[in-house]
């Protein structure tokens, strides 16, 4: 199974943590904490929004990570957002509830929005969501 994993960038940390589980059970993960630019020493979060001043429509390095994004998401599976999320991992969820991929959502959103309705599944946290899926693997 193939996964692409969205969130903010300040859930570094739980999706490396899911990132690693997902592949432990087996699975081809697709996620930003695999790319190596995103570390610094001690895999730390970098904490500055290098794309502020740039142009969405012209810098040739958004536009490598958009096609990148949506390479790996045409071939993913299952899409999983953990929250919280910003707009990019929204308008990814929304792509993804387009290509008819089997979508989750992780944690609890801040307020009801009617559009959380594409979500297959949800759960409360990363430990339920690999828990599910490891028990809809060993049910295979």
């Amino acid at each position: 199974m193939k996964y692409f994993i969205a969130s903010s960038w300040s859930n570094m940390k739980q999706v490396q943590l899911l990132t690693e589980n997902l592949t432990a059970l087996g699975h081809e993960v697709f996620s930003y904490v695999k790319d190596k630019r995103n570390f610094v020493p001690g895999e730390e979060l970098i904490e500055e929004d290098k794309f502020k001043n740039k142009d969405y429509k012209t810098d040739p390095e958004i536009k490598e990570i958009y096609e990148k994004d949506i390479e790996g998401l045409s071939e993913a599976d299952v899409f999983i957002m953990v929250l919280p999320a910003g707009n990019s991992s929204h308008i990814t969820a929304g792509i993804a509830f387009a290509l008819n991929k089997k979508t989750i959502l992780i944690g609890s959103p801040e307020k009801t929005e009617t559009h959380y309705l594409i979500f297959n599944q949800q759960y409360n946290s990363i430990e339920d969501c690999v828990a599910s899926i490891k028990e809809e693997k060993s049910a295979r």
